[in-house]
Parts: structure tokens; sequence; C-alpha cells
């Protein structure tokens, strides 16, 4: 399998020091990139996928976060999406708002006007983090902004896929949505529509906890998932989940924000000695890498030079 970087035909004007000018021609690369194919041929390299968009100069799950990220050049954002009292679909992560925002209060118990008038507090948040001129997007604004320009994987915190899924047919960008949803093996035998909005990319997502990753994988072949989110514990477990996946055609997403997602190789060790740990990931199989550090992961990969046979 080939590792290289599987953002655009001339992917390394991508991985450049941030400027300006790297900036704009990542977006000009992007403009003209065919998301449904890059989410569905696993083999065309490594695609890197940025927690809560790139939180680390803007805003988590806010609009500049997407922007930042698309002017890097990442593949993918991660967006959380939650249900506010009214019904609208908005970008946040927690069930309340303290830490994220200057409100209080639960989600679920607060309108979506009220929501968007609120300020996010910069970066991942917290009582100290200072307060920004950017707003809790909805769903809406998310895709819009995103549209034509850089995959979207939704992780939509209340059983609203369905809804969720509207919203992107709504905008124009269910070809570049990937949607996933936690499956338990003895759910494997359900139907199709149970899992996903007919035509929506779909990810389950997989424990080791819960039985053999790789009999996990196989068992869902009749979804026809684009990827395989995959929460492991040993590496074996990890490699035959991967190449499992890779027989269904579908991608193997490993998460290395922690060390409980990604045991030994988290991005807290990874950002100081990236082949180590980024690089073993790849070579055990992963293609797909969810990462707090998406800049610093971009660039390792348009250093590396693949093994023999890769």
């Amino acid at each position: 399998m080939r590792n290289r970087i599987f953002l655009t035909r001339a992917a390394c004007l991508l991985f450049v020091a941030c400027t300006a000018a790297a900036g704009s021609q990542a977006e000009q690369q992007h403009a003209g990139t065919d998301f449904e194919a890059m989410l569905r041929h696993p083999d065309s390299g490594v695609m890197v996928v940025a927690h809560r968009g790139c939180w680390r100069v803007a805003p988590e799950n806010s609009l500049r976060a997407i922007e930042e990220c698309i002017r890097l050049g990442v593949a993918m954002v991660e967006i959380d999406v939650r249900r506010t009292r009214d019904g609208r679909l908005v970008a946040i992560h927690d069930e309340t708002l303290e830490r994220t925002t200057n409100g209080i209060g639960r989600i679920a118990d607060s309108s979506f006007a009220e929501i968007s008038a609120l300020f996010l507090r910069e970066g991942k948040g917290g009582a100290e983090a200072r307060l920004t001129s950017e707003r809790v997007p909805s769903l809406e604004q998310v895709l819009t902004t995103s549209r034509d320009r850089i995959l979207v994987n939704l992780d939509v915190k209340e059983e609203a896929l369905a809804e969720a899924w509207h919203v992107a047919e709504a905008t124009g960008t269910a070809g570049q949505v990937l949607l996933k949803r936690r499956v338990r093996p003895f759910e494997a035998g359900r139907t199709r529509d149970h899992w996903r909005p007919q035509g929506a990319h779909f990810m389950p997502i997989l424990r080791e906890s819960e039985g053999d990753l790789g009999q996990q994988v196989l068992a869902l072949e009749a979804l026809q998932p684009v990827a395989f989110e995959l929460i492991w514990q040993t590496e074996d477990a990890l490699v035959q989940a991967c190449a499992a996946a890779a027989t269904l055609q579908a991608r193997c997403w490993v998460n290395t924000m922690w060390d409980e997602l990604s045991p030994g190789h988290s991005d807290t060790v990874a950002v100081s000695a990236p082949d180590q740990h980024w690089g073993h990931l790849v070579r055990l199989g992963a293609n797909m890498l969810q990462t707090d550090w998406p800049e610093a992961l971009l660039q390792y990969l348009h250093s590396r030079s693949p093994a023999p046979g890769e």
C-alpha cells in the first residue's frame, strides 16, 4: 500500500510552512479535488483528520478552525454536532456551554437563537481561555463553509444522523460528509438503513474490548462502509482489523489524540518522534489518522520516505 500524502496532485505545496502563499495554493488544490473519490480509494495514501478542526489556532468546532485546516491542506475536519432545544443542529462538543463559550447551561435546554448569540473561547476553551469574536456555528454554516473545500466527519452526539444527512443534502455537501456511529458485534446483522441514511458515507466505530476487531470488520461488509474507526488495545488486533478493512476496500481510521485511544503512540509522543509513532501506525495499516496536531502530522508525512514495498 502506498503511503504518500493523499490530499492533492501537488501535495508538496500543501505542507510548507504557514504562509499566505502556501495557504492560497492549498485552497486552490482542494478546489479541484474529487472528495468522494478520496473517501472511496483507500489505497491512495494517508489522510489527515483534524480533531474538532484546527483548534490550536482557532476555537474548536468553529468556522475559523475549518478555514485554518483548509489553509493548511488538511484532508478532513472532525466536527461535533448537537441538537438545540428547538431542533437546530449546531457544532459543539460538550453537553453544556461553559467550557467553550461565555454561556451556561445545557445545549439541549437552549434555543438556537440563544446559542448563536454566544462567543466561543479560544483553542479548546476553559475558564481562563480568552473570548473570541467567533460564534457557535450551525451545521448549515459548517457545511456551507466546507463545500467543495474539505471533507467533514460529523460526530453526531444524539440520534440525529438522519437530520444531519438532510442538512448535508440541502447544502450540496453529501459527497464530502462522513457519518459515523458506534456499532456493537451483536448488532451487525441488522439492516443497512438502521445504521445510516440511504446513500451516506458511513464509518462504524468498533472496539477491541467487544471482540475480535478483524471479525467485527468483516461482519459489517453488507453495510459497505468507506472506513472503520478502530478503538484498539493491541497492535496485533489493529493489524488484523486494518487488513480486513483493506479487503473490503475501506479505510482504517486510528485516533492519536490520547494514549487510551492509541496506546504508546499518541500525539503527546508523536509530535517529538513522528516516525516512531505516527509512522509506526501507518506501517501497521492505518491510513486515516485523527490528530490534535494536524500541521505537524502533515509535515511529517511530507518528509517521510516510504519503506520498500509501500
